[in-house]
Order: structure tokens, then sequence, then C-alpha cells
């Protein structure tokens, strides 16, 4: 018995060493895919060599230094193909597209592919086909993606926002193509007029906008917030606890002030709806998304800020009533919360979004405190918010300095960021 247990047991051993050998010899492609599995993995934990932490046979043999698969293959032939669609109509209009990346000295030109946001589609390009912001970082760390950008997320509770970029193939129609380019050029003027709004909130905040931790030649580094208004009001109606009046109250007046501190910055955001309001933990709202932002009177989009902010007041008080389509520019019926309210702004009555919200203010709340000792309290408790706040930016842009370091090293370029 003991002899045949141990050929035994020496037998199983040389045909699972000889079975793992085989079974790497045939699957090159798999494990290359699991280490730049790895690679990201071991990136985003901050490890000194990424892709080559352990036991690696570059390390330890005399193998080559392995490198990251690169995402950015096929980006020439997008380009040879850019001339010669790009001279053709597009679809829908009688006029040439312009490509805004291409032409940023030309604010009239670039604000001329703004009518095609609106009646937007997103080209019918698989995921896989997406490119990566960085050549050896692996898009397994998608959190969301929208008409115009891709949101990746990282550890530190820190989201980077990245243009949508596409690598063509040869067998994609000339269709394909075209609406892939023509996606691709307005995600880049969105994203540069994204970082425009950002640099002016980095010299001027406001603690109910989103400001930015990093912004750098690929994207917008971002703090990750817990959830949306959308988010919130839908809960609502499969039942979760609805907030308080206070807290909508609250919610309103700090969106109608983060407008109307854009619009004291020279901007009107365009896109104000429930999507773009982030709720975070304290259960303050923020103001997100300044993609189609721009100078009062400069962007002509179907709706305004105004009735934006009005469509976010009716969401917050009619969510259980039923939904409404939020590009529709019907008056919806008015039955609960501030009526008088929701209708002045739906019907764009108010001079400036300033006006709003001091109508905001006297209509929520009518009596501000007499007590001197609360108010004292608030302001005690608003500065030292604001102290904390400023903190926490601080360190979750060291982070992101840190983080885009070793980005950028792994891409082995300089780059800059501004």
């Amino acid at each position: 018995l003991g002899l045949s247990f141990g050929m035994a047991g020496w037998l199983a051993l040389t045909l699972h060493a000889i079975g793992v050998e085989v079974y790497l010899a045939l699957t090159p492609k798999e494990g290359n895919r699991l280490r730049n599995v790895s690679y990201q993995r071991q990136l985003e934990a901050g490890y000194r060599h990424p892709g080559s932490a352990g036991l690696t046979s570059d390390r330890l043999g005399d193998a080559d230094v392995w490198q990251p698969a690169s995402q950015n293959t096929n980006e020439e032939k997008m380009e040879e193909r850019y001339n010669r669609i790009i001279s053709c109509p597009a679809q829908g209009t009688d006029r040439r597209l312009p490509h805004p990346c291409l032409q940023q000295d030309s604010k009239a030109e670039n604000l001329a592919v703004m009518p095609t946001l609106f009646n937007y589609q997103e080209p019918p390009v698989p995921p896989n086909f997406i490119v990566s912001p960085f050549p050896g970082l692996a898009l397994t760390n998608i959190l969301g993606r929208g008409g115009a950008a891709l949101i990746l997320s990282f550890p530190h509770r820190i989201v980077f926002k990245t243009p949508l970029k596409y690598r063509t193939q040869d067998d994609w129609s000339e269709e394909t193509v075209s609406q892939a380019i023509t996606s691709q050029g307005q995600a880049e003027w969105c994203m540069e007029n994204e970082k425009a709004v950002y640099a002016k909130l980095a010299a001027k905040p406001h603690r109910n906008l989103l400001k930015a931790l990093l912004v750098v030649d690929e994207g917008i580094f971002l703090p990750r917030i817990d959830s949306t208004l959308e988010a919130y009001t839908r809960s609502w109606g499969i039942g979760y606890p609805e907030e308080s009046s206070s807290t909508k109250h609250q919610w309103i007046t700090q969106i109608a002030a983060g407008a109307a501190w854009l619009e004291a910055l020279g901007f009107v955001h365009n896109d104000i709806h429930p999507g773009n309001i982030l709720i975070d933990r304290a259960k303050n709202a923020r103001l997100a998304d300044f993609g189609v932002s721009g100078a009062p009177g400069q962007i002509h989009v179907p709706w305004g800020d105004q009735y934006g902010i009005g469509n976010c007041i009716w969401v917050l008080f009619h969510t259980r009533t039923g939904e409404r389509d939020p590009n529709s520019m019907d008056l919806p019926p008015i039955e609960h919360g501030p009526t008088s309210l929701i209708e002045r702004c739906m019907r764009i009555q108010f001079p400036s979004l300033q006006h709003l919200h001091q109508a905001v203010l006297a209509e929520l709340d009518p009596q501000p405190s007499t007590s001197s000792l609360k108010a004292i309290r608030s302001s005690i408790f608003t500065f030292v918010a604001d102290i904390l706040d400023s903190i926490t930016h601080w360190i979750a842009a060291q982070r992101c300095l840190r983080l885009y370091a070793r980005l950028r090293q792994e891409r082995g370029e300089l780059g800059s960021s501004r």
C-alpha cells in the first residue's frame, strides 16, 4: 500500500506539471490578458512596478521587460478617414460638419457643432472599441458612460472623466465611422468647455457647484459623489422613505444658489436636470456636468436654466404622480410643492438666475431667524464645514497627482497638467 501510494503521488505530480506547462504554452493570449488585468489592479493599488510586482520572468530571469498592451491601435486609420468623411454633409443638415478639436481657434465654428448635440445619436460602436485615455490602462473600471464622456472609477472615491474616443475597424461601414468621428468631435468640444468652467471655479468656488480635483490633458479628476437627485426621487416611487419638505427646500435653495453663482461667473449651465444634480453624504446638492455650458446668449438650447430648475422642483414634489419626458417643454400639471415658483421657472419669468435665487429664498424661507445666537452658530458650522471640505479636497487632489504621475510614467510621456 505504501509503495503504490508513493508511486501514484509522483505520477500525479508529473502529470500535473506537464499539464500546466502544456496549458501555458497553448494559451499565451489568455496569459497576456490576465497579466494586463493584474497590471491595472497593481497600478490602481500604487505598486512600484505594476505588472511585474511578483515573481515574473522579466524580473527573475532573462525575459524581455514586459510592456502593457496599448489600446490606441488604429487611431491613424481614423485620422486617414477623417478628411474623406468630414467633407460630406452631416446627416440632417445641409452644411459641412466642423471638427471642433481641430478648429479651436474659431469660436463661431466651435459653436456650430452645438445644434447636433441635442439631436445626438450614439454611434453603434461596441464598448470594447472605446479607446482608453491611457494606453496601459484597461477599461475594466468604467463607472458610467454618457453621450460624450466616459467615467472611470479609482480608489479613494476618485473618478476620472474623459471624452469618448473610438478605434475604427476595417469592417465598419462609412456611416458608422462618420458617426464615431462626429461623436468624438462633440465629446472633445464638451470636455474643453467643461475645463473652462472648472478653471473659473478653481479661482472662485461655490459649495453647491462640483469642483475638479485635477484637470489634465486627457480629462478631469473629480470627487465621487454618492448619488443624484434623479436616483433619490426614483427611489421614493418604489417604496423608499421620501425626504422631508425641509430637505427638499434645502436642495431647491442650493440648486438655485449654484446656478446663480455660475451665472455671476459668466456662464449658464444649459443642462440642469435631476441627473446632473449630485447629492453628497451630508445631503447637500451640487450642480455638475458643465459640458454644454457657455456664456448667456452664446449657446442656444431648447430649454434654459430657469426651466431646468423648475423641472427639478416639479420632480421633487411630483415623482409619485407619474413620470414625464425631461425634454418636454410642455407645462406639466402642478399640484404639489411651491406651485407658483415652479410655474414662474417653467415659464421663464425671472430676469436672471440671481432674481430666481432671491425668489426661492423669499418663498421657501420667508421668515429668517431673528436669533443672533442661532445665526452665529449656523455661520460657525458653515465655516468649519468649508474648512473640512477644503482639506478633504486638497488630500484628494494630491492623490490624483500621484495617480496621474503613475499613469503618465507608464505611458512614457511627460504630458502637462493645469
